[in-house]
C-alpha cells in the first residue's frame, strides 16, 4: 500500500509521542504499521547533544560492546577507563559469550544501583521497592526488548547531566515497486529540537522474497532530564509530609484535628505546650488492619507493633476488640507518608481509652499479658511449644511449612464479621492445632495405633494411657471444630455445617464472637495440656 511506504504514522508518532510514553522501548524490535521498528539507547553529555542531532547516525551502535579497559598508546602510557573512551555511555548492555555460553542483554550497574533494583528473573522485570513495602515495576525485559519507564530515565538524565539518545530505525518492505505505487525515490531530511531522522525511500536492486521495494526512518530522538533538584535523589528528596488526624471534639463536637509532625507536638521537654501532645492517643476502625492481614508474605500483625519486612515497625494498642489506637507522634514518626494517608481513612472520633495492658507497659513500666483472646492464645501456644519441646524433646504441635505460617500469625477475632474471614479463621485454627498434631510422636507413646484414625483419637488414647484426667470437654472442643471446617470450610454447606455450627452458637450470625470463643476454648485446652503434662 502507499501509505505504507510513505511511513506518515510512524514519523508522526516518533515526532509527537515517542519518549513521552510511561514505558519507553529503549531495546529491541517492534511491528509499526507494517514495519519493522528497531530501537537502540545511549547517554550522550548535555554539552554534545546540540552537535550531536545534526547527524543522524547512532552515536553508540548496536553489538559494540562499550565495556572497561585500557585507553591510549605507549608513549602516551596506558590509562584505565570504565567506558575504553567513549563520551557515549550505554544504558543496556549486550552480553556476547561467543556462543559457549547464551547471550544476554543487562541493564547499567549504575542505574540499577542508584534506584536500587531487584531483579526478578521470572517476569522478566526490574523493580524498585517504595518505602512503605509496595513494589513498582521500573524495567521490563520481554525477550530481547527492554522498555524503562520514563520518569526514571528523565531523573537518571538529571544525574547523569546527560540526555538519553534513543535511536531508531524503522523499515517497511514493499511488494510493489515505487512505480507500481506511482512513486519516486525520495530523501527527505527532519530537524526538531529534540529529534533528527532521515527518511529515504528506494526499489530493491533485485526482487527478494517478493520485496520490491522499501522505505526507511533513521535517527535518534533526545529525552531531556529534570532539573537536579526535581531528581529524588537525596539530597534533592522531598522532605516528608505529614497527615492531620482527630484528636478529639470541640465544644460543638465538632472533630478537632492536628499534624502527627512530631516536630510540631508537644512533650516532656517543654517543646510546643499549647499543642497536642506526642503520646496523645488516636483511634482507628479496626478494619484498618484488614490491608496488614491480606498481604502475610510483606507484613506481621504481633501484640503492640506492625511491622513492614526491615521497612518500617508502627507501635499500635491492638488489644481493644472494637478499636485500633496510635500514639499521635508515632504516626508521623514511624511510618511514611503514603502509610498515613491510609491510616487517616480509617480515623474515627476518640470513644475509647488505652487497653490496660497498653497502660501499664508504657505508663507504669510494668509487664503486661495481653488480655485480648486471639494475642493471648498466640502467647501462651508460642512458650507452651517451647517449654514442651524443652522438657521432652519432641514437639508435640509440628512447626507449620513457610507456606502455612500465616495460619497462627493470622489467627484474630475477625474484624469484617463475614462468613467468609470466618471460615477462613476456623480453617487456620485447624491447621494450628489439630492437622500439626504431631501423630507419629504420639505413636510412639501409645500402646496401639493401628487401630486409630485420626491425630484427635491419638491424642485422647495418649491422655488414657498416661492416666491424664478430664480431658473429655477438650477432645470434644477438638472434635467440634474439626467438624465445623469439615461441614464449612472444606466442603459446602448442608445439614451437617449446620449441626455443627449449632454447636458454636452461630445462629445469631456474630462471627466475631463466635470465633472470640473459640479462641478461648483453644487457650483453656493450651491451658489444660500445660497444668498436666508440663508441670506434673
Amino acid at each position: 500500500m502507499k501509505g505504507n511506504i510513505l511511513q506518515v504514522e510512524n514519523m508522526n508518532y516518533i515526532r509527537n509521542q515517542f519518549g513521552k510514553e510511561l514505558w519507553v522501548q529503549v531495546c529491541g524490535h517492534r511491528e509499526m504499521h507494517g514495519a519493522d521498528g528497531l530501537f537502540w539507547v545511549g547517554l550522550i553529555p548535555n554539552k554534545d547533544i546540540e552537535k550531536s542531532l545534526k547527524r543522524t547516525d547512532w552515536d553508540l551502535s548496536m553489538g559494540v560492546t562499550i565495556s572497561p579497559g585500557f585507553v591510549g598508546n605507549i608513549k602516551n602510557n596506558y590509562q584505565y577507563d570504565r567506558f575504553s573512551g567513549s563520551q557515549v555511555e550505554p544504558l543496556i548492555i549486550e552480553r556476547d559469550f561467543h556462543g559457549i555460553k547464551e547471550s544476554s542483554i543487562e541493564i547499567s550497574e549504575e542505574f540499577r544501583l542508584l534506584n536500587n533494583l531487584y531483579f526478578d528473573s521470572k517476569q522478566g522485570l526490574y523493580i524498585k521497592v517504595s518505602e512503605n513495602g509496595e513494589l513498582e515495576s521500573v524495567v521490563r525485559v520481554e525477550d530481547n526488548n527492554v522498555f524503562i519507564k520514563l520518569n526514571y530515565l528523565k531523573r537518571y538524565a538529571a544525574v547523569k547531566q546527560m540526555g538519553i539518545a534513543l535511536f531508531f530505525d524503522i523499515r517497511y518492505d514493499s511488494t510493489e515497486s515505487l512505480e507500481e505505487l506511482n512513486l519516486v525515490p525520495a530523501i527527505e531530511r527532519y530537524d526538531g529540537s529534540d529529534c533528527c531522522f532521515d527518511y529515504y525511500s528506494n526499489n530493491y536492486d533485485s526482487t527478494v522474497e517478493d520485496k520490491k521495494a522499501y522505505s526507511i526512518i533513521h535517527g535518534k530522538k533526545i529525552i531531556f532530564g529534570v532539573s537536579v533538584e526535581e531528581s529524588g535523589y537525596w539530597p534533592y528528596d522531598k522532605k516528608k509530609e505529614y497527615e492531620e488526624f482527630i484528636v478529639g471534639i470541640d465544644e460543638d463536637g465538632n472533630e478537632v484535628k492536628f499534624t502527627c509532625n512530631p516536630e510540631k507536638l508537644s512533650n516532656y521537654f517543654g517543646a510546643n505546650p499549647d499543642s497536642p501532645h506526642y503520646l496523645t492517643p488516636v483511634y482507628f476502625s479496626k478494619d484498618v488492619l484488614t490491608k496488614y492481614y491480606a498481604k502475610p508474605e510483606l507484613y506481621e500483625i504481633n501484640d503492640g507493633h506492625i511491622r513492614c519486612q526491615g521497612l518500617w515497625i508502627l507501635r499500635v494498642d491492638n488489644l481493644n476488640k472494637d478499636y485500633v489506637s496510635v500514639y499521635l507522634g508515632d504516626l508521623g514518626t514511624d511510618i511514611p507518608h503514603k502509610e498515613q494517608m491510609y491510616w487517616k481513612s480509617f480515623n474515627i472520633v476518640p470513644d475509647g481509652k488505652l487497653s490496660k495492658t497498653k497502660f501499664k507497659r508504657d505508663f507504669l513500666a510494668q509487664f503486661a499479658d495481653p488480655e485480648i483472646a486471639d494475642m493471648k492464645f498466640k502467647q501462651i501456644f508460642t512458650l507452651f511449644k517451647k517449654n514442651w519441646s524443652k522438657k521432652f524433646q519432641w514437639e508435640l504441635f509440628l512447626e507449620l511449612t513457610e507456606e502455612d505460617k500465616y495460619n497462627f500469625e493470622h489467627l484474630r477475632i475477625p474484624i469484617s464479621n463475614s462468613q467468609v474471614e470466618f471460615d477462613g479463621l476456623v480453617l487456620s485454627m485447624v491447621k494450628t492445632l489439630i492437622d500439626s498434631l504431631n501423630e507419629k510422636g504420639l505413636n510412639k507413646l501409645i500402646s496401639s495405633s493401628e487401630d486409630i484414625k485420626g491425630s484427635i483419637s491419638r491424642l485422647e488414647r495418649f491422655f488414657q494411657e498416661q492416666n491424664v484426667t478430664e480431658y473429655e470437654p477438650h477432645i470434644k472442643f477438638l472434635r467440634n471444630l474439626q467438624e465445623l471446617r469439615s461441614t464449612g470450610s472444606g466442603h459446602r454447606k448442608g445439614k451437617g455445617y449446620k449441626k455443627a455450627s449449632e454447636r458454636f452458637n452461630l445462629q445469631n450470625g456474630n462471627f466475631a464472637e463466635v470465633f472470640e470463643n473459640v479462641l478461648n476454648d483453644a487457650i483453656l485446652f493450651i491451658e489444660f495440656l500445660e497444668e498436666k503434662l508440663l508441670h506434673n
